[in-house]
């Protein structure tokens, strides 16, 4: 059989576009070359000086990855000590540490804090006593145990290959452009692997039909939520009572198995995995089997014009709608990132959303001397011919877009947002194009030339980088992201509260509910490991972030425009990653829909959930407070709400959140009523 990952854990050197690249200023080497999750040691980090000098004075800066313990030069008893020697003997090396804020760098190229990388923390040395010429070396001891074991470093906790660098001032004096660095050319990579399987992860279709053949995914999962792609051995699966699948996985299946199915009866069916000995089980989520696809939620979508509308049953489809490689500012290829989603995450749809630039300055003129990164056309040709390359009408969608990446402090700017095309050619604008440099540019450019585009603002309520709701346009932001791995961004006291700091006050998304903002809601994993679709990590190699969000759209079909179409019309839910049938309409109309207050002065709400886990309770939120609350009793549950109120406002909405028992959440898009 062929192998199941052609790309995965392809290498892909990230460059920032921004610091400018070297063949003649040294080469770089790291031993060791391959690790495992979640461990720690020492790393050897040797420069080798190439044609051009280093002169007295003059400075490198090693990048140790994000991930890693972070390195330090102040205890060499505590974990991450870094130390540095030179191979020269008349010359000698200072290590310094800059603590800087990456966010608020600026244009003066006079502070060597003033770098580009998001990559990873920086060690500076200084070369002090001779100059180094050719073949000289510079070597950092990073996690040095030469006191204590327990100065070493911790790596990693995702797998994959990660990018070490190496940049060189070589008088001191910041002369390059931009950084006052230039990198050199061969960016070296350790190869992380995971640990032993622990459990299965398992995936099946929400919707079935009887007779209708399904397929099932299951997945080998190390410990910290990495796909296990060495895992063999023996599986068995059953569909409730009835065995599927008994066999074993090969070397080539890379931790993946793909089963077919064809379920039979009615209801609510799940699908249970395990190895021979039972040290190893999964079980999937829930699918719902009817009889005839016809018994599906039945919605009016627009047809063939002289036929009118056609009637069509919906289905639920997944996703993960945000998510980072290394083109830019992550790890991994694109085409590694799609393979994941759709082999490994069993994913429908996916949208590689790596950034057109980091912008922190305000003045229009000047943002791109201090840009974090910078998207060329190139790599934006390479994002749209990887979605047209994977793109696979009824087996997986890839979403076109890019991460809006402006976070200037001015009002006008807003923060950041996702931006997706409907089309796969449609060229990226960035935020420092002219035309494009402020959200309102922006959406007055889309409209302007016709171009079916939604913008979706995301961690909003996040503190480092918080989004404004002063802007605001119906016509393109009608999606908001709630969720993703940094956490909540519903309102204050929320669960999941945002890692690194946030404020809710007027950045949260019921603030924008309350400015009238029509948002339908969706989530993502923001995932900078390449993996997508079950990414639990925001760069921390002590702790696992909250796991990443699932985007369910509601559509007729697994087709680019199908769920384009949903999306604008706001037929959307959101989950912490868990994959809840969640359904819930006012008077019959759907999340994401408006209805006249005066034609629906009673409004009849029905609510069904079918969780992954047992359901705590189901609230129905109104105008920002809790207006109904529904205990759980077990996996499913089924209730219908009556409102006779009149709002004060003259309008209102309504939407679903669903706690399950193992933390788990799911959040309806709202209804409104006016």
């Amino acid at each position: 059989m062929a192998r199941r990952l052609k790309y995965f854990n392809e290498v892909q050197i990230m460059r920032n576009n921004m610091e400018q690249v070297k063949d003649s200023n040294g080469t770089v080497r790291v031993e060791p070359e391959e690790i495992t999750v979640g461990g720690s040691g020492t790393f050897t980090i040797t420069y080798t000086v190439g044609e051009e000098p280093i002169y007295i004075g003059g400075v490198l800066r090693f990048t140790i990855p994000f991930g890693f313990t972070k390195p330090q030069i102040a205890m060499p008893i505590y974990p991450g000590y870094a130390t540095a020697a030179v191979s020269r003997k008349n010359a000698s090396v200072k290590t310094f540490i800059v603590e800087n804020d990456w966010w608020k760098r600026g244009p003066d190229r006079s502070k060597t804090e003033n770098v580009s990388e998001h990559v990873g923390s920086h060690v500076w040395v200084r070369v002090l006593g001779h100059a180094l010429t050719k073949g000289d070396q510079v070597i950092l001891t990073y996690g040095d145990t030469s006191y204590t074991p327990q100065a070493a470093a911790r790596y990693c906790r995702t797998t994959g290959p990660v990018q070490f660098d190496v940049a060189t001032d070589q008088r001191g004096t910041l002369e390059a452009p931009y950084s006052g660095y230039y990198l050199t050319s061969d960016s070296p990579t350790v190869m992380v692997h995971p640990e032993a399987a622990s459990f299965f992860e398992v995936y099946i279709p929400s919707d079935l039909q009887a007779g209708t053949e399904a397929e099932c995914t299951v997945a080998a999962i190390d410990p910290y939520r990495n796909l296990a792609e060495h895992h063999t051995g023996e599986l068995r699966c059953r569909l409730e009572d009835t065995i599927i699948y008994e066999g074993v996985f090969e070397p080539d299946d890379c931790g993946i198995k793909k089963i077919k199915f064809t379920p039979v009866k009615e209801g609510t069916l799940r699908v249970y995995a395990k190895n021979q000995d039972g040290s190893l089980l999964g079980e999937s989520n829930p699918g719902i089997c009817s009889v005839r696809a016809d018994n599906c939620k039945v919605i009016e979508l627009s047809g063939d014009p002289a036929n009118g509308p056609a009637s069509q049953p919906l289905r639920h489809f997944w996703g993960d709608m945000h998510g980072h490689t290394g083109i830019q500012w992550g790890r991994g290829s694109g085409r590694s990132y799609y393979e994941y989603a759709r082999e490994a995450a069993a994913v429908d749809f996916c949208a590689l959303t790596d950034p057109d630039s980091g912008r922190y300055t305000n003045n229009n003129k000047t943002a791109h001397l201090s840009l974090s990164c910078y998207m060329t056309d190139a790599q934006w040709k390479e994002i749209q011919d990887i979605n047209k390359a994977f793109y696979e009408e009824g087996r997986f969608v890839p979403i076109l877009g890019y991460e809006y990446h402006n976070d200037a402090p001015n009002p006008e700017f807003g923060g950041d947002r996702n931006v997706y095309y409907e089309s796969y050619d449609e060229p990226i604008r960035r935020c420092v194009d002219e035309g494009s440099y402020c959200p309102e540019e922006l959406w007055a450019q889309l409209k302007n030339q016709n171009v079916r585009a939604i913008t979706v603002p995301h961690h909003s309520a996040k503190k480092v980088m918080l989004g404004s709701f002063e802007i605001h346009d119906e016509e393109i932001q009608r999606l908001v992201e709630i969720y993703s791995c940094w956490g909540n961004s519903e309102g204050e006291g929320c669960e999941r509260p945002i890692i690194g700091g946030s404020v809710y006050e007027n950045h949260s998304v019921q603030y924008a509910l309350s400015k009238g903002y029509r948002l339908g809601f969706v989530t993502g994993s923001d995932t900078h490991a390449g993996n997508p679709g079950y990414s639990h990590w925001v760069f921390s190699s002590e702790l696992m972030s909250y796991r990443g969000g699932l985007t369910c759209i509601m559509a007729d079909r697994l087709d680019r425009h199908s769920l384009f179409d949903a999306l604008w019309n706001r037929r959307v839910y959101a989950t912490t990653g868990e994959r809840i049938i969640l359904d819930f309409t006012v008077n019959g109309a759907m999340m994401g829909q408006e209805i006249s207050l005066s034609e629906n002065p009673v409004r009849n709400l029905s609510v069904r959930v079918t969780g992954t886990a047992d359901i705590e309770s189901v609230e129905i939120i109104s105008m920002g407070h809790t207006v109904y609350r529904k205990e759980g009793s077990g996996r499913e549950i089924e209730f219908n709400w009556q409102d006779r109120n009149l709002p004060k406002a003259g309008w209102l909405y309504y939407y679903v959140r669903v706690y399950q028992k193992d933390k788990a959440i799911a959040w309806s898009s709202p209804i409104w009523v006016s």
